[in-house]
């Protein structure tokens, strides 16, 4: 056996025993032979790391790995052995930028993680102006920087390091915008930072974030995507720069004091106020992306009945209009909900909802638009979740139900029902909103039962929208909570496969994602179905008439129902299907083309079955 080899062996077994407090002779032992072949096995090691040929991808994982374990051991190795081990990470990432290598760079990444985890100020010192050297001010096409600079960010994780990445990004960020860099850098760099500050280990003081990540990182980006940093600086004011230093923001000040919130609610209530003034300005349209992240980081008592109230109807006149762009109303609709959830007292909701016009009275009237339509359906998804206003949902939801049979603007509102339980993470309990634990269930036993029975005797002409609908609302519920209604459900589940308008892809994905659901939870629920099932799931796997996602999930489907159903219910489409999904192995999405194979292969063992029982 190999010294290398050995000293692995020793070095597993001392990691596996370094978290025990007793310590046998044996394992002072092993500690005492890993210190004799230190220096061997390190240089063993780094040899294979750099000096080994590039394919041979298994040993260098192994050597990193083996390096990685020995950084891990306390006292094990010198800074100077660390900052050998961190130099040849740092010429893999920044040397070996090719897919074939991906495998080793990350794992050269994860290895210099814990170099910054067991030996922070060598990685500062090493790593940091490495990389940074390696980050241009402008990059070229094709320069190659993502790997470099995702290696730099994820250094954040350690504490005693965070400070320093986070500031070099930033100075960073004003370097690429001072030589104008192009936007997809200056979205990298943001991005860098929000991942910091997500996945990192920024300091905190008891037990929370530190207040002046925000004074010195957040705000004065912030700044200048609203226009208060000065002539000089360059705007960050499109909606993707926006966004990102919005959740930024957001991270830092969640969990901060009521004052310190107030403090910055103060300092920005003016910008924040020209909602729904001017369309066309582009601070205005950066005001509502930004505002939204900030108002879902305040906490419920940081805005007045009031000033909620001048809010809702700011953010109303906003996504109302038809020149709103569609992140900007996007970014509007989704506030709306939050305002109503967290901000609008119940005592003071119907005041504030008919003095702005959104109450869903108003919004579906006889000007009713598809904006006010849509407009509706956020300020009921804010009080659903809340689930305190019972009185008030009930009505609203029928009146939705209703549009639905509306020829002409139906469709908008059984899109409405699509997004009215989409997960969102403005809307949660982190962000200080109300979310209620039965807010699915009620939300199914309002719409589901009554969209089922409508869909019966609808008009082909607004039948789809039923079906979309309630395609909407299944497919972010647990099972748990249809499962008594399946019955009732199916049928109308397969009549959703049915659908052939290409604007109904997603609607026909989330279909095939349910009835997956039904097929593995309880399908004796389709036994009866079978032969309307499998025609409609081939059907489904048919190119260019459905998307690759669609055609994917009909296969993964159809590979369920060998061992799902029963073996008699099956057996009479075998050949059926086999001949059916030779097209698809020829299909031009490799994930589709690998997962008609695993079907085959499913349906082809019935041909097996009975082999063997002959």
């Amino acid at each position: 056996m190999s010294v290398p080899s050995r000293f692995c062996k020793l070095l597993l077994a001392s990691l596996k025993k370094k978290s025990t407090s007793h310590r046998s002779g044996a394992d002072r032992a092993e500690e005492s032979a890993l210190r004799d072949w230190r220096n061997e096995a390190l240089e063993a090691m780094l040899r294979a790391v750099v000096n080994a040929p590039k394919s041979e991808v298994s040993f260098r994982l192994f050597a990193i790995a083996g390096l990685i374990g020995m950084v891990k051991i306390p006292k094990l190795l010198s800074d100077g052995d660390v900052s050998r081990i961190i130099e040849s990470f740092t010429d893999i990432i920044i040397q070996e930028r090719s897919a074939a290598n991906s495998e080793v760079e990350a794992a050269a990444i994860s290895g210099l993680a814990v170099t910054a985890h067991h030996s922070p100020i060598v990685t500062s010192e090493k790593a940091l102006p490495t990389f940074l050297a390696e980050l241009p001010d402008n990059p070229s096409p094709g320069s190659g920087y993502e790997r470099v600079l995702e290696a730099f960010t994820k250094l954040s994780t350690e504490t005693q390091v965070f400070d320093t990445v986070v500031l070099r990004l930033k100075n960073k960020l004003q370097a690429a915008l001072q030589q104008e860099a192009n936007i997809t850098y200056i979205h990298a760099l943001l991005m860098a930072i929000l991942f910091a500050f997500s996945y990192g280990s920024p300091g905190t003081e008891e037990g929370i974030i530190k207040f002046s990540y925000f004074s010195d990182i957040a705000k004065p980006l912030l700044d200048q995507a609203l226009g208060l940093a000065g002539s000089d600086a360059r705007s960050l004011s499109d909606h993707t720069s926006t966004d990102i230093i919005g959740r930024i923001s957001n991270i830092i000040l969640k969990s901060q004091t009521t004052h310190l919130q107030n403090q910055v609610l103060a300092e920005y209530e003016s910008s924040f106020s020209s909602f729904g003034k001017d369309a066309s300005d582009a601070y205005s349209k950066a005001a509502v992306i930004a505002s939204l992240h900030l108002n879902a980081a305040f906490q419920r008592e940081a805005l007045t009945p009031e000033s909620a109230t001048n809010l809702l109807g700011a953010l109303a006149r906003t996504a109302n209009s038809q020149s709103t762009l569609p992140d900007v109303q996007l970014s509007a609709l989704r506030q709306t909900a939050l305002v109503v959830n967290k901000f609008v007292p119940p005592s003071n909701l119907e005041q504030s909802l008919i003095s702005t016009s959104t109450d869903v009275a108003s919004l579906l009237g006889q000007a009713r638009s598809a904006e006010s339509i849509i407009l509706a359906f956020s300020v009921v998804k804010g009080l659903l979740i809340q689930g305190k206003s019972n009185k008030y949902t009930t009505s609203y939801l029928q009146s939705l139900l209703e549009l639905l049979s509306d020829a002409t603007l139906g469709s908008v509102a059984a899109r409405g029902f699509v997004t009215i339980l989409a997960p969102d993470d403005i809307l949660s309990k982190e962000n200080h909103c109300i979310v209620s634990g039965l807010y699915k269930q009620k939300t199914f036993n309002q719409t589901v039962p009554a969209i089922s029975e409508s869909s019966k005797s609808a008009s082909p002409a607004v039948k789809a929208n039923y079906l979309v609908a309630l395609s909407g609302i299944l497919r972010w519920l647990p099972y748990s909570i249809i499962e008594n209604s399946l019955a009732t459900l199916v049928l109308l589940l397969l009549q959703s496969l049915d659908l052939q308008d290409q604007t109904h892809q997603d609607v026909k994905s989330a279909t095939l994602a349910s009835l997956e659901t039904v097929i593995t939870q309880n399908a004796s629920a389709l036994f009866e179905h079978a032969s309307s099932l499998i025609s409609r799931l081939l059907a489904s796997t048919a190119s260019p008439d459905n998307t690759p996602q669609v055609r994917k999930a009909a296969l993964r489907c159809l590979t369920l129902l060998p061992t799902q159903f029963k073996r008699e219910a099956v057996v009479p489409y075998r050949r059926q299907v086999v001949k059916r999904l030779m097209g698809c192995l020829d299909d031009g999405k490799r994930a589709v083309r690998t997962e008609a194979v695993r079907c085959r292969t499913a349906w082809l063992s019935l041909d097996q079955e009975d082999s063997d029982e002959e």
